[in-house]
């Protein structure tokens, strides 16, 4: 079992009430189980994640990163999890 940390940022923490949470994860699991997780375990996040939207990220409304490295790919997502792995879920930065 693997324990990982998913930090929820802005509004996004706003919307599921918390800034973050640890989640304990099954062995092989890849980044985008654990995003499949977390939507199941937070049905308001549906709203914004739509898993479909992942297989093009650049195109996603959600900036999704692991251990501060920004996922922009869909082989990104296919990535194993470690233990003490960091998610961070937050909307695209911008500025000007």
């Amino acid at each position: 079992m693997k324990k990982i940390k998913i930090c929820y940022v802005g509004p996004i923490s706003d919307l599921v009430g918390i800034q973050s949470e640890e989640i304990v994860i099954e062995e092989n699991k890849t980044i985008m189980q654990l995003i499949e997780e977390v939507v199941n375990r937070r049905p308001l996040l549906k709203k914004i994640i739509k898993m479909e939207l992942l297989d093009d990220p650049e195109n996603s409304p959600v900036m999704i990163a692991v251990n501060n490295r920004l996922l922009l790919a869909r082989q990104d997502f296919m990535r194993i999890l470690n233990d003490g792995d960091v998610v961070i879920l937050s909307y695209p930065l911008v500025g000007g």
